[in-house]
């Protein structure tokens, strides 16, 4: 048998039918198997009253002096 118009649409058919199958295979898989977590990770604990006065103090908004004031106060007062 020769391969004829009818039968090479009927080949080129079937073929494209075939390939959309396999892509859509890929894709299921991979869209089932790339889930996130349906947790999600849990938040960053919030700075310490300590951690917040020595980043004021990085960043210029507090003096020394009242950097050592309120230092002591925190150290009395845990």
């Amino acid at each position: 048998m020769v391969l004829g118009p009818p039968h090479l649409l009927g080949f080129l058919g079937a073929l494209a039918f075939w390939a959309g199958v396999v892509v859509l295979v890929i894709w299921a898989v991979r869209s089932f198997t790339n889930r996130p977590a349906l947790v999600p990770p849990p938040l960053p604990a919030p700075p310490t009253p300590r951690q917040i006065l020595d980043e004021r103090l990085a960043r210029g908004e507090t003096s020394v002096t009242d950097y050592e004031k309120a230092r002591a106060a925190l150290e009395k007062n845990p």
